[in-house]
């Protein structure tokens, strides 16, 4: 999913999507881009009921946020014979940002410990799921995000086998 300010969006007159303007390219706009899967070890029937009330007509797999990456837009067409489209992939890389001498241009990327461990290039994105509005400000004022509480008992029981009892 990329997120883009409201400022270099539009609507397209055929489809009616919201699409990003040129000028988001032009500026080099800032672009927060999240990656989401779906986790299926969640089954339970509290939990398909939230989903479903949350997300009607949508598969009941809660989506998991699994990295985000806050990036700036480059112009797509840098010259004549540059052919690929404007795209949510067109950010600047780290030798890109070197080479037009704009470090602030690299992505910051964020992975969460499950799915990729902390590297100099990935910080853990633990820390920053509490302010989930500040990467994703459009997304957290949906009801896309809406909190689950379960609620539920807990049980324990005890064995007790002949032999462990006789010996006793």
């Amino acid at each position: 999913m990329a997120e883009i300010a409201p400022r270099y969006t539009t609507s397209d007159p055929q489809t009616g999507d919201t699409v990003a303007t040129p000028e988001l390219y032009e500026d080099q706009g800032d672009i927060t881009l999240g990656y989401f899967r779906r986790e299926g070890s969640l089954s339970a029937t509290e939990v398909r009921d939230s989903l479903d009330t949350a997300m009607p007509g949508e598969t009941r797999s809660p989506p998991q946020l699994i990295q985000i990456t806050e990036a700036t837009a480059k112009p797509a067409r840098s010259s004549r014979e540059t052919q690929q489209p404007a795209g949510r992939h067109k950010y600047f890389t780290e030798d890109e940002a070197e080479r037009v001498e704009n470090l602030d241009a690299t992505p910051a990327v964020w992975m969460l410990d499950q799915v990729a461990a902390a590297t100099e290039s990935h910080r853990p994105l633990d820390p920053v799921l509490s302010e989930i509005e500040r990467f994703f400000p459009q997304l957290a004022e949906t009801d896309l995000l809406e909190f689950i509480q379960l609620q539920g008992r807990t049980e324990t029981s005890e064995r007790f086998y002949a032999n462990e009892v006789l010996s006793r």
